[in-house]
């Protein structure tokens, strides 16, 4: 399911880091699916709760984070929560093997990478839990859409990050 952000005056030009606040409060759909919409006040609130559940996990500023994940709301949510924690995004390509994903994971440093739980016949996020014992800097793998073993859960991160002491820090 592809999804977009609707704002017609959102001003996300890689540097205005609030324009999602600015809509914060409003009712309208920031990200529609075919299955869901998500009003721009549940749109930050996820975004908080899972920079939240990140920044419990260890995750800070300058940390590589990896995102394996295909054009869902989960890739938004992770795009403006890791920018939330001042860390650094790498997009994995969908369609890569495990082999170029270890490749990648160990020349970027990524301390966790996103996945989806299931994909087709296999399970990104079960490979990627596999690799922790090579790729050195890696030390959460993050199943999305499901549970997977080895994995955290997306949606088990971002319940830890609604009482995470990070939401009422200032961010640095």
């Amino acid at each position: 399911a592809g999804v977009g952000i609707l704002s017609e005056e959102s001003g996300l030009d890689g540097g205005d880091r609030d324009w999602l606040d600015r809509h914060r409060a409003g009712n309208r759909a920031a990200i529609r699916t075919f299955d869901d919409t998500l009003t721009y006040a549940s749109f930050a609130e996820r975004v908080r709760n899972f920079a939240g559940g990140l920044a419990d996990a260890g995750i800070a500023r300058g940390d590589v984070i990896a995102v394996h994940l295909p054009n869902i709301p989960e890739f938004l949510i992770a795009w403006l929560a890791i920018n939330e924690l001042g860390a650094i995004m790498q997009t994995v390509h969908v369609p890569d093997g495990i082999l170029e994903i270890e490749h990648l994971l160990l020349h970027s440093g990524a301390r966790a990478c996103l996945a989806p739980a299931k994909m087709k016949d296999r399970s990104p996020a079960l490979d990627i839990a596999s690799l922790r014992g090579r790729v050195p800097a890696l030390q959460l793998a993050i199943a999305v859409g499901g549970e997977s073993p080895g994995a955290e859960s997306f949606t088990k991160l971002m319940e830890r990050g609604e009482k995470s002491a990070w939401r009422t820090a200032p961010i640095q």
